[in-house]
């Protein structure tokens, strides 16, 4: 016969039911006597099993006569099955020997003499699996590196290593490591307390050694004092009664103690408070007991600095705002300035707008508007003052009615915040606030919920730009839309925004609109001081990013974005 694979063994993963596991295509050229079985436990560890009929032996069955391959059945007998994790490995292990005599003038049998060679084939198959198992050099290695002889090592207990010459070393053992004179003094003691003796380590410094934390350490250390300054933590509690939880816990107050927090917003009130850790709240003033106003604590993220003074049974604030914010309002902005304040939609995206942080002129060209940071306003709420908070200047919200958008400041304080009104030139202003600045629009469709992409975004006091959102669009059809800008724009584009892949086109893709050669096609636009309406033809042509040949659009794939900019 011939040998037909390279296979000598086969593994078998145990389940804790099966009993019969095959070993082909395994080929047994003579008998069972051929085959090696192993147990593998789900440690790893190896035992070789004998053929017998017991709960720790294994049988064998063939399917033929030998040559042959077949299979086990383990154990053979008993209910100790294989485990889950555990496993079997089934070899082809043939004798070193040549068992085959051939006589002079004897007769000549083509299978005998197959026989010896597939024999021969098996046990070079054999040795092969061996050295597979076996460490290897690379192929390349030459010289000193090549040579695999490995040292003997007298005494202790060594490793095989690749020295800086590419020669294989054996490590020194324990026994040849040096350790000095005092070292063997330390290394022979008999437990820990022996060791910091030899080592002249004090009484105090054991105490401090065998803390099992930083916490316990600084009581240990004696710095667990009104002194200990914790890291900073996020504010809890309102604006104008701040809590912290400090960790560990901010110990009993001392003098001068302090702390920082991060700020959720800044303070409305002239008496805010500050309890930490669940401690009596004490006032906050500024620096030497002077009160503070509404606006002196940092907008949201910004850092709270508190000293405490034991003294007056108070928090004083050391890095007040408001003095900063009117000294830096002292230089003037430019007449009808503004940079930022670009309006989006924020997560209630149906009745919250988020303003960006902006610096602007207010309308009256008496004072500067800056927003440190973005704020986000509620239009179905009441105005209130503070990111998250309403923003409507008076009355409930409307159906299909345009909201200005304004930023305002607070006289007396400072305080920046902003709110929505129906009013393009005269919101109904919130108390003390004497300053505003247009930042834009919106408006709302018939449910008084916020058109999605409709703005109305001021690009300084006398630019307006406007965004349609996206429009339907219909061939053949006339689309008019409020625009929202304070006259007649000067310039509109019609876009043609992509909603699902169409004419080689992906999703999110946007191009212009214009008229075509065939005045059947593309669009055609007008527009007055309220009012821009487009046109469109019979379709609108695109070119095929795939065939690149003009084509008309599927009208449900694609809207329009309508987008026109008005200056006087």
């Amino acid at each position: 016969m011939t040998v037909a694979n390279e296979t000598l063994k086969v593994t078998a993963l145990g389940n804790a039911v099966a009993t019969t596991f095959s070993f082909s295509p395994v080929v047994l050229p003579n008998d069972e006597d051929d085959l090696v079985v192993t147990k593998v436990s789900s440690a790893g560890v190896e035992t070789t099993l004998t053929r017998g009929t017991g709960a720790a032996n294994y049988s064998v069955a063939l399917t033929t006569a030998a040559p042959s391959t077949g299979s086990i059945t383990y154990p053979a007998s008993g209910t100790t099955y294989l485990a889950t994790g555990e496993s079997i490995v089934m070899r082809r292990v043939l004798d070193l020997l040549q068992p085959t005599d051939l006589e002079n003038l004897g007769g000549y049998f083509p299978d005998t003499q197959e026989g010896v060679f597939d024999r021969l084939t098996y046990l070079v198959q054999q040795l092969q699996e061996q050295i597979n198992r076996s460490l290897k050099i690379p192929v390349a290695e030459t010289g000193a590196a090549a040579n695999t002889t490995i040292p003997t090592v007298e005494d202790g207990a060594g490793y095989l290593y690749r020295n800086a010459s590419d020669e294989y070393e054996i490590s020194a053992g324990v026994a040849d490591a040096s350790v000095s004179p005092f070292m063997a003094t330390v290394v022979d003691d008999a437990d820990a307390a022996a060791a910091f003796t030899t080592l002249g380590i004090s009484a105090y410094a054991q105490t401090i050694l065998d803390d099992a934390n930083a916490a316990a350490l600084r009581v240990t250390a004696g710095l667990d004092t009104g002194f200990f300054t914790p890291g900073i933590v996020a504010a809890g509690g309102t604006v104008d009664a701040i809590t912290a939880t400090f960790s560990p816990a901010l110990p009993t107050l001392a003098d001068k103690q302090l702390v920082a927090v991060v700020s959720s917003g800044v303070n409305t009130s002239t008496t805010p408070s500050f309890a930490p850790n669940g401690q009596t709240a004490r006032t906050i003033v500024k620096h030497g007991g002077q009160a503070l106003v509404a606006g002196d604590t940092p907008a949201a993220k910004g850092v709270i600095l508190l000293q405490y003074d034991l003294t007056n049974t108070r928090w004083e604030l050391l890095n007040p705002g408001y003095a900063k914010a009117a000294a830096a309002a002292e230089v003037a902005l430019p007449i009808l300035y503004l940079s930022g304040g670009v309006l989006s939609h924020a997560a209630d995206t149906d009745h919250d707008i988020t303003i960006s942080a902006f610096s602007a002129r207010d309308s009256t060209n008496a004072a500067n508007i800056v927003l440190a940071s973005a704020i986000t306003k509620q239009i179905d709420a009441a105005w209130a003052v503070g990111t998250g908070a309403g923003g409507l200047d008076t009355g409930s919200v409307a159906n299909a009615t345009i909201y200005y958008v304004w930023g305002i400041l607070r006289s007396d304080t400072g305080v920046e915040d902003a709110l929505f009104s129906t009013s393009s030139t005269a919101p109904t202003m919130p108390a003390n606030y004497g300053y505003k600045v247009l930042l834009g629009a919106v408006k709302t469709n018939g449910s008084a919920n916020i058109l999605s992409g409709f703005f109305r975004q001021q690009r300084g006091n006398d630019v307006a730009t406007f965004t349609s959102g996206l429009q339907t669009i219909a061939f053949d059809s006339l689309l008019s839309l409020t625009h929202m800008l304070p006259g007649k724009p000067w310039k509109v584009e019609t876009a043609a925004y992509c909603v699902t892949g169409d004419q080689g086109f992906t999703a999110g893709e946007e191009l212009p609109v214009s008229p075509s050669q065939d005045t059947d096609f593309g669009t055609g636009t007008s527009r007055d001081t309220t009012t821009i309406q487009v046109v469109t033809g019979v379709g609108v042509r695109v070119v095929n990013q795939s065939t690149f040949n003009n084509a008309t659009i599927t009208a449900a794939n694609w809207n329009y974005i309508i987008r026109a900019e008005y200056k006087p």
